[in-house]
C-alpha cells in the first residue's frame, strides 16, 4: 500500500462511480463500494487504516462472499450511505453509513453505522471487517484488542472502537485469524488479517439489527488518557437520527 497524494483543504464528501473520497486538511478517505468493500485512510506521507468489509452467514457451511452487487448510494452532508440489497447466496442484505466525526489536523474520527436486514424467517447475518497491516515497513504496528470492543495499534496511531451498547455483537479476531470455524475461514482470503467479526446472530424476518464504530487515526501517538477521552465521549454520544 502507498500513501494517498494530493490531499486537499477542502471538507466534504465528492462522491464517484465506484464509491466517494472526503478531504479535508492532511486526511484523505476514500470509498470503494465495488466489487470490494473497502475504506482506505491515509495522509500524505502513509495508509493509517485499509480495511474491506464482506458479508456472511455465521453458524452455516456458507462462504464469505466479496460482497452484495451495490443497490445505491448517496451522500448527506458529512455522510456517505452505501446500501446492499438482499441477493442470493445471502439471505440478507445490509447498509453502510461513513460519518467523519472529528477531521481536525492530526485527529480523524470515522464513525460507521452498520445495519443487516433479513427477508427469510431465520438467519445468521455476520459482516467481517478486515484490516490490512500498516504500511509502515520501518515499524510496523500491530492492531491489539486492549479491552472488549477497543483496539488499538501497537503504535498508538490508530484504533477500532465499538459502542458499548453493541459489544456483545462483535467478535475481535488476531491476525492468527482462529475464530474456531473452518467454514467461516474457508476461501475467504482475510484468514491471516485481524478482523472484527460484527452481528451473528439470531434474526428473523423484518427485523434489522444496527451497530455503531469508530475508526480512529492520528498522526500523533495517542496516549491513555486521550483514548480514554475518545472511548468516554463515543460511548456517552445520542444515537443517530439517521441510522
Amino acid at each position: 500500500m502507498s500513501a494517498i497524494s494530493n490531499t486537499q483543504n477542502v471538507r466534504g464528501w465528492q462522491k464517484n462511480e465506484n464509491g466517494a473520497t472526503f478531504c479535508c486538511d492532511h486526511w484523505r478517505v476514500q470509498s470503494q463500494c465495488e466489487p470490494v468493500t473497502t475504506l482506505i485512510v491515509a495522509d500524505a506521507n502513509r495508509v493509517f487504516t485499509q480495511f474491506t468489509l464482506q458479508p456472511t452467514l455465521a453458524l452455516q457451511k456458507a462462504p464469505i462472499v466479496a460482497s452484495l452487487p451495490l443497490g445505491e448510494s448517496y451522500v448527506r452532508q458529512d455522510d456517505f450511505v452505501a446500501i446492499y440489497p438482499e441477493q442470493s447466496p445471502l439471505t440478507f442484505g445490509f447498509q453502510v453509513y461513513y460519518c467523519v466525526k472529528q477531521p481536525v489536523n492530526d485527529l480523524l474520527v470515522i464513525e460507521l453505522w452498520l445495519s443487516v436486514q433479513t427477508s427469510t424467517l431465520e438467519s445468521h447475518p455476520q459482516l467481517r471487517l478486515s484490516f490490512e497491516p500498516s504500511d509502515n515497513s520501518e515499524h510496523p504496528s500491530v492492531l491489539e484488542e486492549v479491552a472488549p470492543g477497543q483496539v488499538l495499534s501497537s503504535d498508538a496511531k490508530r484504533g477500532v472502537i465499538v459502542h458499548p451498547l453493541d459489544v456483545a455483537d462483535c467478535t475481535w479476531l488476531n491476525d492468527s485469524g482462529l475464530d474456531g470455524s473452518a467454514e467461516n475461514n474457508s476461501g475467504a482470503g482475510n484468514s491471516r488479517k485481524p478482523s472484527l467479526l460484527a452481528f451473528g446472530g439470531f434474526m428473523e424476518k423484518g427485523v434489522i439489527r444496527r451497530m455503531r464504530l469508530q475508526l480512529v487515526h492520528s498522526r500523533q501517538k495517542i496516549d491513555a488518557s486521550h483514548w480514554h477521552q475518545l472511548v468516554e465521549s463515543f460511548s456517552n454520544s445520542p444515537l443517530p437520527l439517521t441510522a
